[in-house]
């Protein structure tokens, strides 16, 4: 969301605005010191706030209309299959790279996860739990869902899209469980087995604000006034459950009417087994883990060009 960081930034820090010379995302300044050349590419830019996502395009209206200097955005390359840069030879060696390395501009890490997981379209719906949790669907055209509180951005490919619903609070929601209770992460886990009951206290997982599909900052903070009395291990069970239909608000939101035959599962929130039977009976999906390590780097390589025969 570089817009509204990049007027907040003019506004509170106008010295280091006005001295800014490019406003780039983290993977593409890292790639400006390895070869000298700066770029944006659309699946980032799309997510900026500053893009025109169907004309595929910075917004410069928008950045008008804000007060923002356009120049400061760099120009656009394909996210995939875009000519190569050098790496140049006085590179920072503490980075440990070797010599004169093609580098591409690439998309960020949301981007490359589908392709992984072998999701390019049709039916294919990933679900993503770490931190936050981000339900991802391919599209065939750029179709807007903002009513619903749904995401529209560029993927990967140079004619694809994809919407995207997201919770803010995942992972961070039960960490905040785990360190309340000083309970291990084995036992919130457990924890997630117990059974539910009508008259079990409600957990609102919204820990600050929450995008889908309220899309409001000021969504209702943690309120779980019936944890007094309460077992440890119940009240943790009470806040992964919430926490769980927390993503099956955001996955409603996106799907619609829409109802594929299952969910691809990835992210590092996916690992224990009870916590993944809870989210299937939650969400009302079959949940396909994805056996992936470093999905991001696997995606990225899938996107790189065949070399020449």
């Amino acid at each position: 969301m570089t817009g509204p960081l990049l007027k907040w930034i003019a506004e509170h820090e106008p010295r280091a605005y006005s001295e800014a010379r490019w406003a780039l995302q983290p993977k593409d300044w890292i790639r400006a010191r390895l070869t000298g050349e700066f770029h944006a590419e659309p699946s980032d830019a799309s997510a900026s706030l500053l893009y025109d996502v169907p004309g595929d395009r910075w917004d410069l209206e928008v950045v008008s209309a804000l007060g923002l200097e356009a120049g400061l955005l760099a120009p656009l390359l394909p996210s995939a299959g875009a000519p190569a840069a050098t790496s140049r030879p006085r590179r920072p060696p503490r980075w440990g790279c070797p010599p004169a390395f093609p580098s591409r501009p690439g998309p960020p890490t949301p981007r490359r996860r589908p392709w992984a997981a072998g999701i390019t379209g049709g039916d294919g719906i990933q679900l993503t739990v770490g931190t936050g949790a981000q339900v991802i669907r391919p599209l065939a055209a750029p179709v807007s869902r903002a009513d619903a509180g749904v995401n529209l951005y560029r993927s990967a490919t140079p004619d694809g899209w994809y919407h995207m619903g997201a919770t803010v609070s995942a992972g961070l929601a039960l960490n905040w469980a785990r360190e309340t209770m000083n309970a291990a992460w084995a036992e919130l886990y457990a924890s997630a087995e117990h059974p539910g009951h009508a008259h079990d206290p409600v957990f609102v997982p919204h820990l600050s604000g929450e995008r889908t599909p309220y899309c409001d900052p000021s969504a209702p903070r943690l309120l779980d006034r019936a944890v007094a009395g309460l077992r440890p291990g119940l009240a943790a069970a009470r806040r992964a459950r919430g926490t769980a239909f927390a993503i099956r608000d955001a996955l409603d939101a996106l799907l619609g009417d829409h109802r594929p035959p299952h969910l691809r599962l990835a992210g590092g929130g996916t690992l224990a087994a009870g916590w993944r039977q809870m989210l299937a009976d939650v969400l009302e999906f079959p949940l396909y883990a994805v056996d992936v390590p470093a999905a991001s780097g696997r995606g990225a390589a899938l996107l790189e060009p065949a070399p020449p025969a």
